[in-house]
């Protein structure tokens, strides 16, 4: 690895899904000119050939560095990429959705956090306000990220329970030393979940983990559905390692993590019940009768 400069690197994960992606980008890209001292990659996403065209067009015109893939790869895997290929020497490196959610503003104080001695940093909002097509309720994601923070929090032990009660993991905006970015090269990155893995890393390598606010601009639908993002994270490693008391006990501990987040407790439960923890259960049941038919079969 070449020796760390002082620039930063933006790394800004796009699906090409309408003509706002390429709107999106060009301001994105305009403002880490001006506010930091950074270089700006794109990784696009596409599988409409002619939108990826029109895309590639008005952000080439701002003068950053396109990378193209004519296939999803996922949000935290595009982000591998980026580091890969342009990531060597760069002091710093953020990442955050090209939805237009986020201020780029706030990549001064992620950047002076890494800067300080920072391995990790995430972002934190106010109150989370997420979408999907899917959703049972208007806070059917928010209750699914606190959910899922705590059950994270939990498995690590009580000390990062307490040191990083609240913690906004999920946060899509986020910021990493040089060597720890790349630390991300070395093991294989899920579609979804990728902020609760890396979270997870960070600190049982005992890695400094920041957060700094951060300023939503705006709440666009995701366009995977609650279903998709929820299959996605049970299916990583340390979710499918934890036992199912964990997941229960979870239930109860994210309305004290959380509270801010969780104004409905009785219908906080009945989501997570019949969403995740029904779907959880469902998946260990596959799992075990997979497991016997290749011991019968054995």
């Amino acid at each position: 690895m070449a020796a760390e400069s002082s620039r930063g690197l933006v790394i800004v994960p796009a699906y090409v899904d309408s003509r706002k992606t390429a709107d999106t980008l060009q301001i994105v890209v305009a403002s880490v000119a001006r506010l930091v001292s950074a270089d700006a990659v794109v990784i696009l996403q596409a599988n409409n050939k002619s939108r990826f065209i029109d895309c590639v067009r008005s952000t080439s015109r701002g003068g950053l560095r396109v990378l193209k893939y004519h296939r999803k790869l996922g949000k935290w895997p595009a982000v591998a990429e980026g580091i890969r290929a342009c990531g060597s020497n760069a002091g710093w490196i953020a990442v955050f959705d090209a939805d237009g959610s986020y201020d780029c503003a706030d990549l001064i104080d992620a950047s002076r956090l890494v800067w300080e001695g920072a391995s990790h940093v995430v972002g934190r909002r106010s109150r989370p306000v997420l979408r999907a097509a899917d959703q049972s309720s208007g806070n059917t994601r928010v209750y699914i990220e606190a959910y899922l923070n705590t059950l994270l929090l939990l498995s690590l032990g009580p000390d990062a329970l307490h040191r990083y009660a609240g913690f906004d993991i999920q946060c899509g905006f986020q910021a990493f030393s040089n060597a720890r970015a790349h630390e991300m090269l070395r093991g294989r990155l899920p579609f979804f979940g990728g902020e609760l893995l890396e979270f997870e890393r960070s600190v049982r390598a005992g890695d400094a983990v920041r957060s700094c606010d951060v300023q939503i601009l705006g709440n666009p639908p995701s366009c995977h559905s609650v279903a998709e993002i929820i299959d996605s994270i049970l299916s990583i490693r340390s979710f499918r390692s934890i036992a199912t008391s964990l997941y229960q006990h979870a239930l109860v501990v994210s309305e004290r993590m959380y509270p801010e987040w969780i104004d409905d407790p009785f219908q906080f439960r009945q989501e997570i019940s019949e969403l995740l923890l029904s779907r959880l259960a469902e998946m260990r049941r596959r799992r075990a009768s997979t497991l016997k038919c290749a011991n019968d079969c054995g």
